[in-house]
């Protein structure tokens, strides 16, 4: 018998390399490199004109007006001792009953007192003109007189502090009060040292109020269009 040629055994297939190969070893990452904003120290960003800016205190001159009927002005009624208006009394280039004709130039006939309030109200320690008149019987007597008064809150300045009131111009050629403005002035200064402690309802129309700029309680009358510091009482 033919003899088979014995099978021919293939050499077994070589084991995998223990490492691997170059095309198999894993890539090292680079290592993460952070953004320079989150580094380095925030700077302050710069101005922007679209932020508001600093609320600005306002400040008015510590004075009460109101509608006259008779002569149909604003009548100076009362004025804060310790305020601009009160320093302008002191001087007596202002006077209780003198009518104001117009703030910074622009006459008041006709305004709403809130609005002359408002134009007489402005940033602490700036100028407002008043034009005022002296009143006689619910007449006006004399020439106008302009006043310049700092804007302070009343309380707020220094005794002796100058350059608070300046008479700008006096086309009547003197300052001085009329017998009747001195009279009411002194009533009124009696008034304000006679009154109660107590406090009245009050009367039909009134409504309390506070001024902004100084916290101070007013009272105004909006049928009357009037307002006062003084707080109204029923007449009895």
């Amino acid at each position: 018998p033919e003899d088979k040629p014995e099978p021919i055994e293939e050499p077994p297939a070589p084991e995998p390399p223990s490492e691997p190969t170059s095309m198999q070893k894993p890539v090292k990452k680079a290592p993460s490199v952070k953004s320079p904003a989150s580094t380095a120290p925030q700077q302050a960003p710069a101005n922007n004109p679209e932020q508001p800016a600093a609320s600005v205190v306002k400040a008015g001159i510590g004075m009460s007006f109101q509608a006259d009927p008779k002569s149909q002005r604003y009548v100076i009624t009362e004025v804060h001792p310790s305020g601009p208006a009160g320093i302008a009394v002191n001087e007596k280039v202002m006077f209780i009953t003198d009518a104001l004709l117009a703030v910074n130039g622009v006459p008041v006939d006709g305004k709403p007192i809130p609005a002359i309030v408002q134009e007489i109200l402005g940033p602490e320690h700036t100028p407002v003109q008043l034009t005022i008149t002296r009143m006689k019987k619910h007449k006006p007597v004399g020439g106008r007189i302009i006043l310049e008064l700092v804007r302070v809150r009343p309380g707020t300045i220094p005794p002796g502090a100058k350059g608070i009131v300046r008479v700008v111009s006096d086309t009547e050629g003197k300052v001085g009060p009329t017998p009747e403005a001195a009279a009411v002035a002194a009533q009124s200064h009696r008034s304000d040292s006679l009154k109660a402690a107590g406090e009245e309802e009050l009367p039909p129309g009134w409504v309390q109020e506070t001024d902004p700029a100084s916290g101070r309680v007013y009272y105004v009358n909006h049928t009357l269009k009037t307002f006062s510091w003084a707080r109204p009482v029923a007449q009895k």
